[in-house]
C-alpha cells in the first residue's frame, strides 16, 4: 500500500553514501506532501512483550503526528511519557484531539491491559490496526519506517502457543488504505529468512532493495563529493581495499582527509592512511566499530564467547576446528555460536574457513579494542597487512600491474637520454583521479584518470595501455584533452605527453607529434636500459613473476 509518488529504487540509487537509516530518513524528508505523518520506529530497540510493543509504537506515533498537526501542551507530551505504565492516558489524550478511534482503543486498553499471555495477541492486534484507523479518521497518509526489522520475532517468545507475528502483521497491513511501510535491517540473513523464505507471509509481496557495497567507480565519484583534489591511484586502491566499497568508511576517510591535504596538490594514499588512523582510534570509526562489537554483540545469548571468536577471527581466517583449538573448545561446543555470528552478519564462510565480514571491524579488533592507549604503529602494519592481501587478489589484472610496472620505471628516471630525449628525474610518479564537474572531458562529469602524472625536473602524463588494439587518433586525443585540463586544474605546465601501447598505434595516431608514442619493443629497451626485467607477452606476462 504505497499513497506516496516517490520512486524509491531509483532514490537508493542516487543516495547510497548513507548508511539503511539515514536512506529511510532521507527518503521520508524528500516526501513533500503534508498530509504524512512520519515515524522511524526502532523495533530492536523497543522489544518486549507484544502489548508492551504496541503501547511504545503507538506512544511514538502520537508524538510524530502531534509534532506534524496539532499543537499540543506540554502535559499531555507528559501524558505520552508515562503511557506504558498509564495506558488510561490515552483517555485523556482522545478528548484533547477529538478522536473517536482513539476513545475506543483507549478503553479497550483500560480493560485488557496488562493481558496475560493468551491475550498478547489481541492488544497487539488492536493497537496495530488503530494507525490506519486513525489515518483514515483524520483524512491523513502514515509513512512508518520499521528500523531493525529482523528483531520483529522476538515477540512470539511472549506469545500464547509462540503464535506467528509476522502472519498477524501481514494480514493488518495488507487491510491498510493509508499507511505505507518500510522494512529495514542489518542482519541480511535474518532479514533475507523473515522476508523471502517460501512460508514467509510476507514472501512475494515486499521489495527487496540492498544497500551493498560501492563498485570502484562509483567509490571513485563519492570521493569526489568530499575531496575536491585530484587523488593518487595509490590511495584509490588503498581505500578500495580497506572498505571494500563501504559507503559509510569511504564518506568518514574522505571528509578526514580533507583537513591533510589543504596544503598538497593532490592526495596521496599517506593522507587517506593518516585519515584513517585518526578515525578508527578516536574518531568515528572507533565509535562506529565499538557499537557494532561491544553493543550489537551484547545483546545477544552468551555474547562472551561471541566475541571470544570474534577476537580470534581477528589474527585471520580459520576453519571451525582452528578457531575452537585456539579457544580451547570442542570443535561442536562453538557451531552454534558460529551460526549466531553469520545470522548477525558479522562473519562469512568461504571454502571452509570463517572470517570476519568487516575489514575495518578486522583491524580495529586486533589493533585498538581492549587497548589503553593503541599504538599506530600496530594498527598501521595490520592496515598494510590487509592492504597486501587484497593487493594479491589482483594478480590476475595484467593491466594493473603492468601500469604499476611501467610507473616504477619513470621512478627510476635519472637524466639520462633515451632515442634523443632526456629522461628527467622525477619527485613523484602517481596515477592520479581528478573529477570533472564540467564536463570538459567526455561532455558530462565523470572520473578522470591519468595512469601517469610524472612531476619533477618535468612534468609529464602518460597513457598506459595494456590491451591488444592499436592506439588510434581518437585516444591521442583525448589524452591530449587531459593534459589541458590537468595544466589548468593543479595550475602547472605538462611538458611532455606520453603513450605507451604494448600492442601498437595507427598511422593516422603516430602522425600527432605533440604526443611520445611508445611501442613495447621501444618500452623493453628502456627497462633495460634501468635493469629491469622485460615484458614477455607470451612466456612471461606479468613483471612479478
Amino acid at each position: 500500500k504505497a499513497p506516496f509518488f516517490l520512486p524509491l529504487k531509483k532514490f537508493t540509487q542516487k543516495i547510497l553514501h548513507y548508511r539503511k537509516t539515514s536512506i529511510a530518513k532521507e527518503f521520508l524528508s524528500r516526501v513533500k506532501e503534508t498530509d504524512v505523518v512520519k515515524l522511524i520506529f526502532d523495533v530492536q530497540q523497543n522489544l518486549g512483550t507484544p502489548s508492551r510493543f504496541i503501547l511504545r509504537l503507538i506512544r511514538s506515533f502520537l508524538e510524530a503526528y502531534f509534532s506534524s498537526f496539532s499543537n499540543i501542551s506540554n502535559t499531555t507530551y507528559q501524558l505520552l511519557d508515562v503511557l506504558e505504565i498509564e495506558p488510561k492516558n490515552l483517555l485523556k489524550i482522545s478528548s484533547l484531539i477529538d478522536s473517536e478511534t482513539l476513545d475506543e482503543l483507549a478503553k479497550f486498553f483500560i480493560a485488557y491491559y496488562p493481558p496475560p499471555p493468551e491475550n498478547e495477541r489481541v492488544i497487539f492486534e488492536k493497537g496495530f490496526r488503530f494507525l490506519d484507523k486513525f489515518m483514515i479518521e483524520k483524512k491523513l497518509k502514515l509513512m512508518l519506517v520499521l528500523d531493525e526489522f529482523q528483531a520483529i520475532k522476538e515477540l512470539e517468545r511472549s506469545m500464547y502457543k509462540r503464535e506467528s507475528i509476522l502472519g498477524l502483521m501481514h494480514g493488518i497491513i495488507s487491510s491498510t488504505q493509508n499507511s505505507w511501510y518500510m522494512f529495514t535491517g542489518s542482519m541480511v540473513r535474518l532479514m533475507t529468512e523473515i522476508m523471502e523464505e517460501a512460508d514467509s507471509p510476507f514472501y512475494g509481496r515486499v521489495e527487496r532493495i540492498n544497500v551493498g557495497g560501492f563498485t570502484k567507480e562509483d567509490m571513485i565519484s563519492l570521493i569526489y563529493k568530499a575531496i575536491d583534489k585530484p587523488v593518487s591511484g595509490e590511495a584509490i586502491q588503498w581505500m578500495w581495499a580497506l572498505t571494500k566499497g563501504n559507503p559509510y568508511y569511504i564518506v568518514v576517510i574522505s571528509n578526514q582527509v580533507t583537513n591533510f591535504g589543504i596544503n598538497k596538490k593532490y592526495i596521496m594514499k599517506e593522507d587517506v592512511e593518516r585519515a584513517f588512523l585518526e578515525s578508527i582510534t578516536n574518531g568515528d570509526i572507533n565509535s562506529h566499530c565499538y557499537y557494532t562489537y561491544d553493543l550489537s554483540v551484547g545483546k545477544a545469548k552468551k555474547a562472551n564467547m561471541l566475541k571470544e571468536i570474534m577476537k580470534s577471527l581477528a589474527m585471520g581466517s580459520a576453519t571451525p576446528t582452528e578457531i575452537a583449538s585456539s579457544l580451547g573448545k570442542d570443535r561442536g561446543f562453538i557451531s552454534p555460536y558460529l551460526r549466531e555470528l553469520l545470522n548477525l552478519s558479522l562473519i562469512e564462510k568461504t571454502n571452509g574457513k570463517y572470517s570476519i565480514t568487516d575489514p575495518i571491524l578486522k583491524i580495529w579488533l586486533a589493533g585498538v579494542y581492549g587497548y589503553v592507549d593503541p599504538e599506530i604503529k600496530r594498527i598501521r602494519t595490520k592496515t598494510d597487512q590487509h592492504y597486501k592481501e587484497a593487493i594479491s587478489s589482483l594478480k590476475k589484472q595484467r593491466g594493473f600491474f603492468f601500469e604499476s610496472y611501467v610507473r616504477e620505471l619513470f621512478r627510476k628516471f635519472d637524466g639520462s637520454s633515451y632515442g634523443g630525449v632526456l629522461l628527467p628525474k622525477f619527485n613523484t610518479v602517481d596515477q592520479v583521479n581528478i573529477y570533472d564537474k564540467e564536463g570538459k572531458i567526455f561532455g558530462f562529469p565523470s572520473n578522470v584518470e591519468i595512469d601517469a602524472l610524472c612531476l619533477g625536473e618535468e612534468n609529464w602524463i602518460c597513457e598506459i595501455r595494456y590491451r591488444n588494439d592499436l592506439v588510434t587518433y581518437r585516444d591521442i586525443s583525448l589524452l591530449i584533452k587531459k593534459k589541458q585540463f590537468l595544466e589548468e586544474y593543479i595550475s602547472e605546465k605538462i611538458h611532455r605527453i606520453v603513450f605507451i601501447s604494448i600492442t601498437g598505434f595507427t598511422e593516422s595516431a603516430l602522425k600527432e607529434k605533440s604526443v611520445w608514442c611508445i611501442g613495447l619493443q621501444e618500452l623493453n629497451k628502456m627497462f633495460d636500459m634501468y635493469k629491469m626485467r622485460k615484458i614477455d607477452l607470451i612466456r612471461n606476462p606479468f613483471y612479478y613473476e
